[in-house]
């Protein structure tokens, strides 16, 4: 008798993580990737700024026809070399052909937090005093580039409730990022 019970049950607990959907609803992940911002003037010299980056995101998609969805989604990233972090927000619209892939462009608004200290020693090309950073960091200013980003991904379910994805960004088409990360579907 208590076999008889427990196996409904037991085929309910196996089919609850069928039940995510990849397009629709709650998801949250972690990425890496790879940013560059391009060259970055300081004084009569320039030097390029870019770096490794890694973080999360979180978003809502909703399903709008059997392929179609459409979403939002806010993301950041801690920085190494010249970039310090990004972080941004953006809307996207996507097609699922299955629920086994599926594709999106984006756009939004993107912030990414610059390491001046370091910009200015690869200029220099010496380590400065936390001084000698201090004093460039003052003169320059803002230390933040932003603008608005356009996008393209694609994402590859893993199982029902996680998904390989890669992502390629540019701020007004003056950088790029591209970027992989696992995607947790809730």
């Amino acid at each position: 008798m208590k076999r008889m019970f427990m196996l409904p049950v037991a085929a309910m607990l196996a089919a609850a993580p069928a039940l995510a959907d990849p397009v629709n609803g709650f998801y949250a992940g972690g990425q890496v990737g790879y940013n560059d911002v391009g060259d970055f003037d300081l004084g009569p010299d320039s030097v390029g700024v870019d770096g490794f980056v890694y973080g999360g995101y979180a978003g809502f998609n909703v399903r709008m026809t059997d392929t179609f969805f459409v979403g939002t989604e806010g993301s950041y990233n801690f920085g190494t070399g010249s970039i310090d972090g990004d972080y941004g927000i953006t809307a996207q619209a996507g097609f699922a052909p299955t629920d086994q892939y599926a594709f999106f462009g984006r756009f939004g608004y993107q912030w990414i937090d610059l390491d001046i200290g370091e910009i200015a020693e690869d200029i220099a090309g010496t380590d400065l005093t936390d001084d000698e950073e201090d004093a460039i960091e003052a003169a320059v200013g803002d230390d933040t580039d932003d603008g608005f980003l356009f996008g393209l991904g694609g994402q590859f379910a893993l199982s029902p409730n996680v998904s390989l994805r890669g992502t390629v960004d540019t701020i007004e088409f003056d950088t790029y990022r591209l970027q992989t990360g696992i995607t947790f579907h809730f």
